[in-house]
């Protein structure tokens, strides 16, 4: 049983990853238009949800899409 609960956990943790990278990539979208493939492919990389929290706000502070890093 214990097994289920790490798997629906580990589910879960990825979709919550998943839905964080869609922010920032939406927020990037809304702001400069289409965002470049290797841009996307950087923020599809990150798995760490603090780090994603960052980028979020970076993207909606950032002055224009060359200035954001990920």
């Amino acid at each position: 049983m214990a097994y289920r609960i790490d798997i629906e956990e580990l589910a879960i943790e990825e979709g919550v990853l998943l839905r964080a990278r869609e922010d920032v990539i939406d927020a990037l979208e809304a702001r400069f238009g289409e965002v470049p493939y290797l841009v996307r492919e950087a923020i599809n990389h990150v798995d760490n949800g603090a780090k994603l929290k960052q980028l979020l706000r970076h993207a909606i502070l950032v002055e224009t899409l060359g200035e954001f890093s990920v």
